[in-house]
């Protein structure tokens, strides 16, 4: 949360599971839980528990809280104020488009006013590849106040202690290149203006670079040292090896810890301020893994683990807290833990995690416990445009591009899908492999993929070891959980499901090219073409396009690698055996050499994570040779005081950038993860390996043991020395390395070429105290069998045998799901349309996934996001067109998938006979169906598009693209007529206006007749009249209000029919009828109106009839209401009407969806429905209402046209001119508007003795049609 904090978190669905040292290990057949973190703190220090808790004063505090926590959906900024009880809120969500990942990482510092942050942030998985981890991060700034976030345009280390804030408004991000490139370059970050300053280049290795005045001071091998603006370094103060947790105070200092003997450390204090050598003060003295130093707010500093500092110092505060440990700003809270609690997961689709954050309070030491729950919000848009992904441009519609991968098995390919495995196999598979037993038969045309027959140690046979032995199941084990998570798919499938082969930088060019302009710009769209569980890279390039120095393997046995998990395992074992073959063989050995020993892999895991330089090369390296230096623990880049991975907390898995990448791998040896082995459940993903020991207490400690010390591989023999400082070139100035290595090239240039090739030891008695394996299953154990979570809809259940379906493969695409035959030709074609950005590439494409599920056993699914997100380039398009002209109505369904479909607004646009007409459909739902997009009339070729834009898209819920059906129905023409009387009003309750409705009904022959401000007493003389004319209908009237003085002709006050209201009639039975009323707080209510209620603010209804008319084979429901007027002189003289337009919205849109149904009325709201008055019952392109207005007036896109002609229906009065005030909505889903059915008939006669016009509104006649099935 502050400088040099990381985030606390657990990996995205990975759980660690302490391992008992002692305890009988399960039976292979059970299943292992974790230990479950709940949730049951509050979400904030309970107010009556405030001052108790956080002191007296709590409401005057301003301190505030920042925390950082990644998973799966991105890398949270989260902040609490202490005047609202430390509730934690999400300030801001980082991540990259198209960038996947099981977690997001990173490390932020806050500056000197807590208005800003600075982050760094990037996948898990580049902690695994050098070059990402030095300078692959992304960054950003954010502001904590308002939640903006600022993109820079520059990649920074992945390093504990990258990025530094200083004791202003300046920071500096870090990028190494020490390994490759020879130099660090320092950039220095203005938060306050969020943009970079200057870019320094220095010789060597330099860490821990902070901003101390208008200067940068770093730490050096030996000492803290000032950084120049050209690079050269001069010695502030002298030190016992290379300084750590280097932070700047307010008064001009620089804090800072050092290692002091083998495993303690010194926090010390050196004023900045002057020009020459300063002289350190010691402040604290501890364990070497007790003692830490972060910052807070205008520059003050915090040493954990120090209740008490030995020596004074301005703006500095011993804190008793562990290292590690999250001060807030001010320092009146202490974040002590953070860690995700365990949920049940149903599907493979991320969610943020929910936290149990512990804390102290440091005025009263009380400590206290926090629920928290981070919200995804938009990923920003910035300005580092070399973040995306590089695709090739040859087809705009095509998913995969097949002709343009480097990678050789495509993505996007559904004849090329993996099965999702779960755990429980990948444990088999690797059981199986290092015992020489993984011969599974693979049959042809395994799965449907088209592969010859194959057994997976058959194509990669087990190699036997140097000295015999076999390689422990956890340390293969450990590799997978670090490199995939024991995934061979993509992380959207669950275990059973096929989709995508999880495929490591799948989309790029050829990174070896001699540009050196752009060395500092790592592109993650390099094709490392790494896949599955192990991620094996060697021979997994399209022949043709290999890497130097790389064969190709032969296509079919790439296909295996990609798609089957047991040949993945039993590629990347082989790959393990031959570098301890390569190690072993060239003199590397670890304690006794004993293969069965945990530990003793540490050179071999080593060498598989970043290669091995032989000694028939030492000459081209002035004598270095042996595993790398970007791995060896004594590396300045890791935390000298770092624990053994996972040993103490599982919160290590949050900032797995601390460790190297072997004390990674044996952490995850004792430590399983945990990972979904079907919907709902989540399991230990294997047996940890054992210590023995005589006793808990014992054996627990030499599993502690299993990190080396940092100094192991550091000795004479790779020119290395601990703690030594080398002389400058000059006077005060520093020489080129930095770091123990003192490694020189022939020039006489200290490279960092410390490569380590001893044999060497840390554990004496190893045969007692390493680790040891736990092998599951037995060689030649029966094979686990395959999840079967979500199965695919097969069958063309809920489809009548006429239906016309458009699945979203061709024909002849088989599926790789078991038992899933396709019972029908396709009738048309899907095409997606990718859009191009500047480069003329198609970088939708990343973002689009395939699953083995949903109709046919395929779908597709991408993400929404706005129009206007990354300007466009992420859209993804598909349209499905019919392969024929087809004529009359017909129902238009859409198949929706049980998973991955999680947009409430996918707006599907269907090109009808009228033109184009929008249906948005809520894709969430339970199980595999059919869901109606509507009834259409066509005469045309008709196609149906959708698009991944939706207006809440935020990168984050998952579109689907799976089938279309084209079902023909018959129809009969509905008539409606719709007037607003005045009854009650201008005619006083006569008959007169009765008598032009029945002129009307005469003329029209309407089906369903809305009537408003209309008497009790003109309504039964509305029926009886129908009746005289021989055209009887049914009806019913609610009333609005009662004793109405208009309706009093010819009746007593006391006469109960002196109402007036709303009413319905219509030509079929009345088979059932409703009356509500709008009460004072605008919300429906089920009753009738009681006398003199008016006066209480009741004088709005509705009126509904069930009816099925003739002719016809399903029930109709016709409502009709009245809104309330406008109030002039208010801000909003539509604020109730818009209210009461909701509760309509709330009541009848799910009637709407179920069934006809027909909507009139005066809603009294003359603007435009585009401004969203109307919107809760619209379903384009206002929302996801479901009905659609037959005369809509406003326009809706491009790709959907106005309707009829939005003639007024009411003539001119006092507010203003003829204006529109009445609507006739109709269900979206169940029936169909044909065009030119409306007319707005102006000449409504005269009434009270030919005096007077018989209404201020105009008749209103419609028609729309009725499908019968």
């Amino acid at each position: 949360m502050l400088r040099g904090v990381t985030a606390a978190g657990l990996l995205a669905g990975v759980l660690v599971v302490p391992s008992a040292a002692l305890a009988a290990p399960p039976g292979p057949d059970d299943e292992v839980r974790a230990p479950e973190v709940t949730a049951t703190a509050p979400a904030a220090v309970p107010a009556n528990d405030r001052a108790r808790v956080l002191g007296e004063r709590w409401q005057a505090s301003t301190d505030r809280a920042v925390l950082a926590t990644g998973d799966a959906t991105g890398f949270h900024v989260l902040a609490a104020d202490a005047g609202a009880g430390y509730a934690w809120k999400t300030i801001a969500t980082l991540g990259e488009p198209g960038v996947e990942t099981d977690r997001w990482i990173g490390n932020m510092c806050v500056t000197a006013s807590g208005r800003r942050a600075v982050v760094v942030y990037a996948p898990r998985t580049y902690t695994n590849d050098e070059r990402l981890f030095d300078r692959g991060g992304f960054t950003a700034v954010v502001d904590l106040t308002s939640g903006a976030v600022t993109r820079l345009p520059v990649r920074a280390s992945l390093a504990y202690f990258d990025p530094a804030c200083g004791a202003g408004e300046q920071a500096v991000l870090t990028q190494a290149g020490d390994t490759d490139l020879g130099r660090t370059r320092l950039v220095r970050v203005d938060a306050a203006k969020a943009r970079l300053g200057a870019r320094i280049e220095v010789p060597g290795q330099l860490t821990s670079a902070v901003p101390v005045g208008t200067g940068i001071v770093a730490a050096d091998d030996g000492a803290l040292v000032r950084v120049a603006e050209d690079g050269s370094r001069r010695v502030l103060a002298a030190t016992e090896g290379v300084p750590f947790d280097v932070t700047a105070d307010a008064g001009g200092g620089v804090v800072y810890a050092q290692r002091s003997g083998a495993d303690r450390s010194q926090v010390r204090r050196v004023s900045a301020a002057g020009k020459g050598r300063a002289v350190p003060t010691t402040l604290a003295t501890g364990p070497l893994t007790g003692l830490g130093v972060t910052s807070g707010r205008g520059g003050r500093v915090f040493v954990l683990g120090a209740g008490t500092l030995a020596a004074g110092a301005p703006g500095v505060t011993g804190l008793d807290a562990p290292r590690g440990s999250s001060p807030s700003l001010d320092g009146e809270l202490v974040v002590t833990s953070v860690l995700p609690v365990t949920k049940p997961v149903t599907t493979g689709r991320p969610v943020p995690e929910r936290l149990a954050v512990k804390a102290t309070a440091t005025k009263t030491g009380t400590g206290t416990a926090f629920t928290a729950t981070p919200e995804v919000a938009a990923m920003p848009v910035g300005a580092d445009t070399k973040a995306t992904a590089k695709l090739a441009a040859a087809s705009p519609t095509d998913p995969a591009d097949f002709a343009e991968r480097y990678c050789a098995v495509p993505r996007n390919d559904p004849r090329n899908q993996a099965m999702q495995p779960k755990p429980r196999q990948v444990e088999w598979a690797v059981d199986q492999a290092v015992r020489g037993a993984l011969t599974v038969s693979r049959p042809a045309n395994w799965k449907n993929l088209g592969m010859p027959a194959y057994t997976p140690q058959g194509l990669f046979p087990s190699r036997a070891l140097v000295g015999g032995g076999a390689v422990p199941a956890q340390i293969m084990l450990g590799i997978a959980a670090q490199e995939s998570n024991l995934w061979q798919a993509a992380r959207f499938a669950v275990p059973g499901v096929t989709a995508n082969p999880l495929i490591g930088n799948y989309y790029g060019l050829d990174i070896y090219d001699a540009d050196t302009s752009d060395d500092w710009t790592i592109r993650w769209s390099d094709a490392d073409c790494g896949y599955g569980v192990t991620q094996v890279t060697d021979g997994m390039r399209l022949a043709g396009r290999e890497k130097p120095g790389e064969t190709a393997l032969p296509y079919q046995t790439q296909r295996a690698v990609a798609l089957d998990f047991a040949a993945n395992v039993a590629a990347g074992l082989r790959i393990l055996q031959d570098k301890w073959n390569i190690t072993r063989s060239a003199g590397l050995q670890i304690n006794n050499g004993d293969p069965s020993k945990i530990e003793n892999w540490f050179f071999a895991v080593w060498a598989y994570n970043s290669g091995f330089y032989p000694q028939s090369q030492a000459g081209q390296n002035a004598g270095a040779w042996g595993v790398g230096w970007a791995n060896n623990p004594v590396n300045p880049k890791y935390p000298p005081g770092r624990d053994a991975f996972l040993d103490r907390t599982y919160q290590d898995a949050a900032h797995p950038q601390d460790w190297p990448y072997p004390e990674k791998v044996l952490g995850w040896a004792g430590h399983p993860v945990e990972v979904l082995e079907s919907p709902d459940v989540m399991v230990s993903g294997y047996r940890p390996a054992w210590w023995a020991g005589e006793n808990d207490d014992v054996a627990e400690r030499n599993r502690t043991a299993v990190k080396p010390p940092n100094h192991q591989f550091c000795d004479a023999s790779n020119n290395c020395v601990p703690g030594a400082s080398y002389p400058p070139d000059a006077p005060e100035v520093i020489g080129e390395p930095a770091g123990p290595c003192a490694h020189k090239n022939a020039a006489g240039q200290r490279d960092l070429k410390c490569w380590y090739h001893q044999t060497t030891g840390w554990k004496a008695d190893c045969p007692n105290t390493c680790g040891n394996e736990l092998l599951r299953f037995d060689p030649g154990y029966a094979y686990q069998d395959d999840g079967t979570a979500y199965p695919p809809n097969c069958s063309l259940t809920g489809l009548p045998a006429n239906a016309k379906i458009i699945d979203d493969v061709p024909d002849g695409t088989p599926s790789i799901r078991p038992n899933c035959a396709r019972p029908w030709t396709n009738q048309g074609t899907f095409q997606f349309q990718f859009h191009p950005d500047s480069n003329g590439n198609y970088p939708g494409k990343v973002d689009t996934h395939q699953i083995g599920g949903g109709f046919g056993g395929h779908f597709w699914f991408a993400h929404t996001r706005t129009a206007q997100a990354e300007g466009g380039r992420l859209q993804v398009d598909a349209t499905w067109r019919l392969n024929q002209s087809i004529t009359g109505l017909w129902k238009v369904l859409v198949a929706l998938p049980d998973h991955g479909a999680q947009t409430t607004k996918a707006r599907y646009v269907v090109r009808t006979a009228y033109g184009e007409r929008v249906s948005t459909v809520s894709q969430p739902g339970s199980g595999n169906r059919w869901a109606s997009l509507g009834t259409f009339k066509f005469n045309n070729q008709p196609d149906v598009k959708l698009s991944s834009v939706t207006p809440d898209g935020n990168g984050t819920q998952d579109i689907a693209f799976d089938a279309v059906a084209f079902v023909p129905v018959t129809g009969t023409t509905v008539e409606i007529l719709h007037w607003n009387l005045a009854g009650s009003t201008k005619n006083k309750g006569d008959y007169d206006v009765v008598e032009r409705l029945i002129q009307e009904v005469q003329s029209r022959k309407p089906d369903v007749i809305s009537m408003n401000e209309v008497c009790m007493r003109q309504f039964e003389h509305a029926a009886a009249r129908l009746k005289e004319i021989g055209y009887e209908m049914a009806g019913y009237y609610h009333a609005s209000q009662s004793l109405v003085p208009d309706c009093f002709i010819d009746f007593p006050p006391t006469e109960t029919r002196t109402s007036a209201g709303n009413a319905v009639l219509v030509r079929g039975p009345m088979l059932s009828h409703q009356g509500f009323v709008f009460n004072a707080s605008n919300q429906l209510e089920e009753r009738i109106v009681l006398p003199g209620e008016v006066q209480l603010g009741v004088d709005r209804s509705v009126a509904c009839v069930v009816t099925r008319l003739p002719g016809t084979s399903r029930d109709l429901k016709a409502c009709s209401t009245h809104l309330d007027q406008e109030k002039d002189g208010a801000s909003n003289p539509y604020a109730d009407a818009e209210k009461q337009v909701g509760e309509l919205a709330r009541v009848f849109g799910p009637q709407a969806k179920t069934m006809p149904f027909i909507l009139a009325g005066d809603f009294n709201i003359k603007v435009p429905p585009s401004n969203l008055a109307l919107g809760a019952l619209y379903g384009d392109p206002a929302g996801t209402g479901d009905f659609v207005e037959v005369d809509q007036e406003r326009g809706c896109g491009d790709s959907c046209v106005p309707r009829q002609t939005g003639a007024p229906t009411q003539v001119g009065t006092s507010q203003g001119g003829p204006r529109k005030i009445d609507y006739v909505f109709a269900s979206r889903w169940h029936l169909v508007l044909p065009p030119d059915r409306v007319q707005i008939l102006t000449d409504v006669g005269k009434c009270g003795g030919d005096q007077h016009a018989c209404s201020d509104h105009y008749l209103f006649r419609s028609e729309v049609e009725l499908p019968n099935g």
